[in-house]
């Protein structure tokens, strides 16, 4: 390839007027220095003016489109200002769909995709299930949940890790007083030695903990503070390193302050202090979590477990070397098991050692498929926006169309008209996309508020990846809403552009393109509607699900039984004082206890042998269970079916008996009269037998969507939950006067009567529920809000096309009107163009509603996928907003003056 064809390749940098104005004679200066060069000078000379050549080329070239660039976004800012109604349109149109987009994106990026703020995340590997929360008692089958604190001490001696650091599951929340002050409530993260070491998270102020093995239990009374913690309690002073903080049997002596990114390894909580491990049982006392009875099922798991392999070490080498240790820790803990068949399966459980770039969260399990639903919502609203806009876009340019013939004829050529237009569609996207990033931040703190827990934590401001979301977003829709109408017309010919008036834009085919955007905008709009009439539908069936008792009224208060420290007997005697006490109080009309409380997400289940049940599973059956106070079923309004419940008759040394629901009778007792027969708890080497005294109605006490499931009472002096009969927690359930709160002298009441057992929850029943269907409210609100949003744009596109369609027939329509037409006639007219575009958009968007439902069926509840009632609903509800749409162009056909009309060009 000769020298100046080359070059003539490298001026294609240029802009093209540059290079029809300039390109020539560049072409020809270049060619005759090279010819000189070739002739006189040699090889050097010509290396030295290539060398010079694409030295200037890259500046030159950026200079010429940077001028151009001004040109266009110039000329787009004054055509854009020259129409500030579709200005307006456009951008908030834009604004929503691309904020919505944003907000849920950035939850979703929060939530599932944020690496911790910790050095190099991608290094970090868990043992436990990063979506596990909470303390677990007793033994599980298959991958591990949590760990254990002695499990954890046997695993810091594997070698594939070269560190292994340990963190409770869930933060413990109390009361805290700093340097002998008024008690604050305290959410504290315990943590092993290592913790802040493993991460690789520097102390801002003071110190970390040492890195080193865990000492004994007690033995380092430290603490580091939050960033956060440390601005809002001691103002960012710097003096803050040696106070101290009274936690109840412990005081702790602040070291160091955390930074200021690192809100801990769990997404979406926030601890204030990070306090040993091995102060655990001074933080939480009548509690023993670091020591495990050799021989009993009752390990306590609590702990994430978090490491950085060894050098060389893979993932899968990792997991089989840490499940060897991990089967001989098991191996000699449940050894002394005289059941064999109980030791062999609690000896079926493994780790799995898994990334843990991202932490861990309970938020992945809970709000990850939410999410990700009203992602696919809101990306079908900015189809919609973008739709509509099209159709603006393209009305728009049917009226530049004699403009742009002008420019054609004047020698305008087609890329650069081209460019132009996508100049103003790009200005308009990066519009929408800087007042869509203002309402993300507003969308986001919406979403955090409908999620109604204000212990969820979430990094408020928008990383790099969110703001790339953004940025390509806009940039799509913008290339989207131009080219099209772009292409189309500079397509025309300057002569039948002229001629025509209107131009190529004008024409049927054009028109067909309009129609087909508003089919498009109303079958997007129907699943967004049916998705949202199933979705509230079955909002509003959960909040009439029937709990088998009464709401009103109905107060939960638990307390920390553990922490008294009291042996079974004395708290026994001091749970029935306190209920006794709080009878008392004014306004409570009735008050129970039990173990497990409801809606607590506390609950228990062991497998039993029914009397006389021969069932395929009888030797392998489980069932929940709840230990409860006398009075149970009469406080809370359960009818008692057969024989009695639980009196003051069935305490200590009396003989075992339980009360079973209605499930649990049909299951097991089906045609039988259970009353008097015996149910026999298996837990681990232990048998407790019942005899049945009574069967009630069945009822829900910690979960609402499954099937009610079998269930028996005992009382609570015999509490199967523990072989010795020790009660953790207690939930006191209270039902109190319409008018009359009484919590205040309930707290009154425990504080004064047992200091030692603090109130860890207390809320209405009705708060507690409404707490179990966060996620079907924040699906439902948003669905609701996504398809309004969807049904005014697209009716927005109904009307725009039908206003173009009548402009564009305004002369026949005044023949029409001067040969007699009749209003009527003349709206019958358009109502059946209307009309079939509705019908196809209905179709087609019935069609993609049938396959869009399946996404959310999981989440459905008491209606199927197919609920004709909702499908017909949404239906009447679009064709009602199309029929809306329709009218006021159609009424504007009869206000056409025949003479105006044929004379209109």
């Amino acid at each position: 390839m000769r020298a100046a064809d080359v070059y003539r390749v490298l001026l294609w940098c240029y802009p093209a007027e540059f290079r029809q104005e300039y390109g020539g004679q560049m072409v020809g200066a270049f060619t005759e220095q090279m010819r000189d060069a070739r002739r006189h000078q040699g090889r050097a000379a010509q290396a030295a003016i290539w060398a010079r050549a694409l030295i200037d080329l890259p500046s030159t070239a950026m200079q010429e489109h940077y001028h151009v660039i001004q040109q266009d976004l110039r000329h787009a800012g004054r055509i854009l200002a020259a129409s500030p109604g579709f200005t307006a349109v456009a951008v908030l149109s834009l604004a929503l769909g691309i904020g919505a987009n944003t907000a849920i994106f950035s939850l979703l990026n929060s939530v599932l995709m944020n690496r911790l703020p910790v050095r190099n995340p991608h290094e970090l590997v868990i043992l436990t299930n990063p979506d596990a929360r909470g303390v677990g008692r007793g033994a599980q089958q298959g991958d591990r949940s949590l760990a254990t604190y002695q499990e954890f001490l046997q695993l810091q001696e594997n070698n594939a890790f070269a560190s292994l650091m340990a963190s409770s599951s869930s933060l413990q929340r109390t009361e805290g007083r700093v340097e002998g002050g008024a008690p604050e409530p305290l959410a504290i993260r315990l943590v092993s030695m290592n913790y802040f070491a493993t991460l690789g998270v520097p102390a801002a102020i003071g110190q970390t903990f040492d890195d080193r093995r865990e000492p004994a239990a007690g033995a380092v009374p430290s603490a580091v503070v939050s960033h956060e913690y440390w601005q809002r309690r001691f103002g960012g002073r710097p003096d803050v390193v040696g106070r101290s903080i009274a936690l109840r049997a412990a005081i702790v002596t602040i070291v160091g302050v955390a930074p200021a990114s690192f809100l801990g390894e769990s997404v979406g909580e926030r601890p204030d202090v990070w306090i040993p491990l091995a102060m655990q049982a001074a933080v939480l006392p009548g509690r023993d979590w670091l020591n495990d009875e050799p021989g009993s099922v009752e390990k306590v798991m609590w702990l994430h477990l978090f490491g950085r392999l060894a050098p060389g070490v893979t993932r899968e080498r990792a997991q089989a070397s840490v499940n060897v240790t991990f089967q001989q820790g098991l191996a000699a803990y449940y050894g002394s098991m005289g059941d064999a068949d109980t030791r062999t399966r609690y000896l079926d459980q493994r780790l799995k050692v898994q990334d843990a770039a991202t932490g861990a969260s309970v938020l992945r399990r809970t709000f990850s498929e939410p999410l990700w639903v009203l992602l696919g919502a809101a990306g079908l609203v900015l189809l919609i926006a973008c739709a509509n806009l099209g159709n603006l876009l393209l009305a728009r340019t049917t009226a530049r169309g004699r403009e742009m013939a002008v420019r054609l004829a004047l020698g305008a050529g087609r890329s650069r008209l081209i460019r132009q237009l996508l100049t103003e569609s790009a200005c308009l996207a990066v519009a929408g996309g800087l007042v869509g990033l203002v309402l993300t931040r507003v969308l986001r703190e919406g979403l955090l508020r409908l999620v109604a827990d204000p212990t969820i934590t979430l990094p408020s401001a928008l990383d790099l990846r969110t703001l790339a979301f953004v940025f390509g977003l806009t940039l799509a829709v913008g290339l989207i809403l131009g080219l099209l109408p772009a292409l189309r017309i500079t397509d025309t010919r300057p002569a039948a552009g002229l001629r025509e008036g209107r131009g190529v834009a004008g024409s049927a085919a054009w028109l067909r393109v309009g129609k087909l955007l508003v089919v498009g905008q109303l079958a997007l709009s129907l699943p967004l509607l049916v998705g949202a009439g199933l979705l509230v539908r079955t909002l509003v069936n959960l909040q009439r699900i029937d709990l088998g008792y009464p709401t009103e009224g109905l107060l939960t208060v638990r307390v920390d039984a553990e922490a008294s420290g009291y042996e079974p007997f004395r708290r026994t005697q001091a749970f029935a004082a306190l209920l006794t006490r709080v009878r008392t109080i004014p306004g409570v009309r009735a008050a129970t206890y039990s173990y497990n409380g409801l809606f607590g997400n506390t609950d228990n289940g062991d497998r039993i042998t029914v009397e006389g049940y021969t069932g395929a599973d009888a030797g392998d059956i489980g069932s929940s269970y709840d230990a409860v106070a006398p009075g149970f079923f009469s406080t809370l309004g359960i009818p008692v079916l057969i024989g009695r419940e639980i009196t003051d008759q069935d305490q200590a040394g009396a003989r075992m008996v339980c009360v079973i629901n209605e499930t649990f009778a049909k299951r097991f007792f089906d045609g039988r009269n259970p009353i008097g027969l015996h149910v026999t708890q298996s837990y681990a080497d232990s048998r407790s037998t019942y005899e049945v005294v009574g069967v009630v109605r069945d009822s829900r006490q910690n979960q609402l969507r499954d099937a009610i499931e079998t269930r028996f009472y005992t009382p609570i002096s015999r509490h199967a939950a523990r072989a010795d009969g020790r009660v953790s927690g207690l939930t006191f359930i209270i039902r109190q006067q319409r008018d009359r709160p009484v919590l205040a002298d309930v707290r009154e009441v425990v504080q004064r009567m047992e200091p030692n057992m603090p109130i860890t929850r207390a809320a209405m029943l009705i708060e507690a529920v409404d707490r179990r269907i966060v996620q079907d409210r924040m699906l439902a609100q948003l669905s609701i809000a996504f398809g309004i949003v969807a049904v005014v744009l697209a009716a927005i596109g109904l009307y725009g096309i039908l206003s173009y369609n009548i402009a564009r027939r305004t002369n026949e329509i005044g023949i029409r009107k001067a040969l007699g037409a009749q209003h009527g006639t003349l709206i019958a007219m358009i109502a059946r163009e209307t009309g079939w575009l509705v019908l196809t958009g209905l179709v087609v968007g019935g069609a993609m509603s049938a396959a869009a439902v399946r996404l959310i069926a999981s989440r459905l509840y008491g209606l199927s996928p197919a609920d004709p009632a909702t499908f017909v609903s949404a239906v009447a509800a679009l064709t009602v907003v199309a029929a809306l749409a329709t009218w006021l162009p159609a009424y504007r056909t009869t206000r056409v003056d025949p003479l105006v009309a044929l004379r209109y060009d």
